[in-house]
């Protein structure tokens, strides 16, 4: 069993891996997706493997976060002024904060490719403190940035690619309903590398006794 299977049986959960791919990977063992938003396609990609590309996600919000169309700025801030009946200044302050993917190499991305870049993890307040614990014991801080807005795509997918640290999501209304994210859980990004940290640690502490 891998590190990633035993840190899923551990806290028992199951997480869908994301990969941040170029265009000379083998697209043939992954289904292609179209018309979705990136929160929907977690969800789906549970026990296959997907494929996004720019054409295959509505959402802008997500596109923007996750470096296929950088140039979507200022239709975000219009879109929110409208949805939320905010000012221009508070609907730039949202869309200055959503944490993005520049100058992107990627083409795709691959959920339960092989080698995933991050984890996003569906977890109950309770399950992220048992693994918050053993997080902080590797010396490892978590830093929370909460947005009400592309929780999925940029709090956690983004956010967790370019930071290489823990992060979590109360969610967005998008991701809660069209990711079949439960009122009871939270989303949590969690990169590979410390997915083998926590799991030394805890290797670690039943050598100990």
């Amino acid at each position: 069993m891998d590190t990633i299977a035993v840190f899923e049986d551990y806290f028992s959960i199951k997480g869908v891996g994301v990969s941040f791919c170029d265009k000379d990977i083998d697209t043939n063992s992954f289904q292609l997706l179209r018309d979705v938003k990136f929160c929907q396609a977690v969800k789906l990609a549970r026990d296959q493997k997907m494929l996004l590309d720019k054409d295959s996600i509505t959402c802008k919000g997500a596109r923007y976060a996750l470096g296929f169309e950088p140039a979507l700025q200022k239709e975000l801030v219009n879109a929110l002024k409208f949805k939320r009946g905010v000012s221009q200044e508070i609907a730039g302050h949202l869309v200055d904060n959503i944490p993005r993917i520049t100058n992107a190499s990627h083409t795709y991305i691959c959920l339960h490719g092989d080698n995933p870049d991050i984890f996003i993890f569906y977890m109950s307040p309770k399950k992220f403190m048992g693994l918050l614990k053993v997080y902080q014991r590797t010396g490892n801080s978590l830093e929370v940035k909460l947005s009400s807005v592309t929780a999925m795509c940029g709090d956690i997918a983004a956010q967790t690619f370019l930071t290489r640290k823990m992060c979590i999501s109360f969610g967005c209304d998008d991701s809660r309903e069209f990711g079949d994210v439960a009122d009871g859980e939270l989303i949590v990004g969690v990169p590979r590398e410390i997915i083998e940290q926590v799991m030394g640690m805890i290797g670690q502490a039943q050598q100990r006794g």
